[in-house]
């Protein structure tokens, strides 16, 4: 019986070393992939924080084109206002001109593109007379100032608000690419 308690205690023995080395070796596979694991994991998390950053800049990107352009669009605005607002006083101011330097512009222009025969000065209604008495002259109720020629059944308009509208569209993109340029 001895020996029987020998051979089983030898089998206890060699169960519980190959119980060991397949614990052991269990252990380091769970290790191993665990190591792979965390790897791998590691791997995808640089990946995710690279296409995070990648997106960042992105963003920011557009963040700033946007920013930039909604600058701009303010910046264009506020120099059209400043324009519009330029020329409306400019057309007020041309709608109430002072009467003696009207007069002056009126004698300039005939001393320089004399009156055919026939011809008439039409002034604004409450305009003074002109210097030159023979220049016949007719007041018109609906010229704002300025003056009108006519001749040989056409009429030609100095009118100054009808002027300044008929050139505003070309005069206000003129000023407007000055300013640009301006800029630069």
């Amino acid at each position: 019986m001895a020996q029987l308690e020998q051979i089983t205690e030898q089998i206890r023995k060699d169960a519980k070393q190959q119980a060991e080395a397949i614990h052991a070796d269990a252990q380091k596979k769970l290790n191993e992939e665990r190591q792979q694991a965390l790897e791998e994991a590691q791997k995808k998390a640089n990946a995710i924080i690279e296409h995070a950053k990648r997106q960042k800049g992105a963003i920011q990107d557009r963040v700033l084109a946007e920013t930039e352009r909604k600058e701009r669009n303010l910046c264009l605005a506020a120099k059209q206002d400043l324009v519009r607002r330029v020329f409306e006083e400019a057309e007020e101011k041309l709608r109430h001109p002072d009467p003696a330097k009207v007069k002056v512009i009126v004698e300039e222009y005939l001393r320089e593109n004399p009156l055919e025969e026939g011809g008439v000065v039409e002034l604004a209604e409450g305009f003074p007379a002109l210097s030159d008495a023979s220049v016949p002259v007719e007041y018109a109720s609906d010229l704002v100032s300025g003056f009108r020629i006519r001749k040989n059944g056409m009429r030609e308009n100095f009118d100054f608000p009808e002027i300044m509208h008929y050139l505003r569209q070309s005069l206000e993109q003129e000023v407007l690419q000055a300013m640009m340029e301006g800029e630069e």
